[in-house]
């Protein structure tokens, strides 16, 4: 039941709370970050979706989904990707997940033309070897400046991430 604000009916009501999250919140709740009342309030029916990049089978049906979308909103006459696109949008990692595959979709057809989508249309960072999760690390006999070194990754990473997210500042940030 619910009350209205300065109210002093109640009434019923029928609702459901659907809840995102990329963090362990049962390894929140060990770790007393979040309450465990609520957790097994929101735990009644977990869904677990695994992320893009195990689910390459998805990739196609969405790319094609955005592409309709996307011509119909800007009145463009694509109906897909040709296959060179397609083989690169399928082997990227997607670590921005669906978000960044529609964005990805989205700005290639705003700058395309013709029926399908051209691999040159896709960012950059789609067609180069995805990096090995290993980070390279080597020190020269001379040492390294460190400040420098981390300076240095973060501008890495800004500008990676604002390439990714099509120069969008907010989008940049949550990457």
């Amino acid at each position: 039941t619910s009350r209205a604000l300065g109210g002093d009916r109640e009434h019923a009501a029928d609702v459901r709370f659907v809840v995102a999250t990329n963090a362990s919140l049962q390894a929140l709740v060990c770790a007393g970050r979040f309450r465990s009342d609520l957790y097994y309030r929101l735990n009644t029916f977990p869904i677990t979706i695994p992320p893009l990049r195990e689910r390459t089978a998805d990739i196609a049906p969405l790319v094609q989904r955005f592409v309709e979308k996307y011509a119909a909103l800007y009145a463009k006459k694509l109906r897909g990707l040709t296959d060179r696109a397609m083989r690169e949008v399928i082997a990227h990692p997607w670590p921005g997940n669906i978000r960044e595959l529609e964005n990805v979709i989205e700005r290639a057809i705003v700058l395309g033309n013709g029926e399908q989508i051209l691999a040159e249309a896709l960012p950059t960072h789609l067609a180069q070897p995805h990096e090995s999760s290993e980070f390279p690390v080597d020190i020269p006999g001379t040492g390294i400046d460190l400040e420098a070194l981390l300076s240095d990754v973060e501008l890495r990473y800004i500008r990676l991430a604002l390439e990714r997210a099509g120069g969008l500042q907010i989008r940049a940030a949550e990457l």
